[in-house]
């Protein structure tokens, strides 16, 4: 498997996001881009041993994430852990917030 990269790009008089498929070298250069996909009829037993569109390492898996990201596409099932674990930051700050005040109210000066 080639280093296989996918631009992503939003395309908002149709509402829809673009992707580039293209295959580099070891030194950055384009070697090969992706054209359409065709799609074809399927003969039973369909989706029995089939062969997928395409095949994409993390790091590439990982870039086409972050692409969609930030075309605005998030998880359909809630914020994921990064949501969560935002969430539970945001929670923190504000309860050291609310004890610094208490402290500061009660005379004791401390600091983080």
């Amino acid at each position: 498997m080639g280093n296989i990269q996918i631009l992503v790009q939003n395309q908002p008089f149709d509402r829809s996001i673009a992707l580039l498929i293209f295959e580099v070298d070891d030194f950055g250069k384009r070697r090969t881009i992706g054209t359409k996909v065709m799609m074809k009829q399927c003969k039973p037993p369909c989706g029995i041993a089939i062969a997928p569109t395409l095949k994409i390492g993390e790091e590439a898996g990982q870039l086409l994430m972050d692409g969609l990201w930030d075309c605005g596409i998030r998880p359909s099932e809630g914020t994921g852990s990064a949501g969560a674990m935002a969430a539970a930051q945001a929670n923190l700050t504000d309860l050291r917030y609310v004890m610094q005040q208490l402290f500061e109210s009660s005379g004791d000066k401390r600091k983080d």
